[in-house]
């Protein structure tokens, strides 16, 4: 064999290995692209999947929240409601205490009255006791200087 015959094989054999080499790409090349679109499928279905769970997350969410805001309302509404009847139990004990008040201040009144008027009726048992006394020493002085 010459060389011209050998480089006429290793150039057919090139060819035939170029083709298999490109075909193989070709292949890969595809292969990969499936791979690409099924992957890309894939996100998409997980994009719609995960959007579907937010969702649904959202709206139970929303119903919590929605629940809670209930239940706080109507703990607020009773904490209201408590506070107008201990208002409303707390005037009345005003009220009372007032009027209780009002009669103490009624009954210190006529106290000072009444004193006011044993004051008087001692000082005039204390005057009439001092001239009832000088009374009895004048007649004892009397009676003694006369007998």
């Amino acid at each position: 064999m010459t060389w011209l015959q050998l480089l006429a094989q290793a150039a057919v054999f090139a060819t035939i290995l170029g083709f298999f080499i490109t075909v193989v790409a070709f292949l890969n090349g595809r292969h990969i692209r499936i791979g690409l679109q099924r992957t890309n499928e894939m996100m998409k279905e997980m994009e719609a999947g995960l959007r579907e769970t937010l969702r649904g997350m959202e709206d139970g969410l929303r119903e919590t929240l929605r629940e809670m805001d209930e239940r706080h309302t109507a703990i607020l509404v009773r904490i209201d409601d408590t506070l107008t009847k201990m208002d409303e139990r707390h005037t009345a004990i005003l009220v009372k205490m007032d009027d209780t008040l009002a009669k103490m201040d009624d009954t210190l009144a006529k106290i000072n009255d009444t004193l006011a008027k044993m004051g008087e009726i001692l000082a005039k048992m204390e005057e009439n006791a001092s001239r009832r006394h000088e009374e009895l020493i004048s007649i004892i002085l009397g009676k003694g200087g006369s007998g």
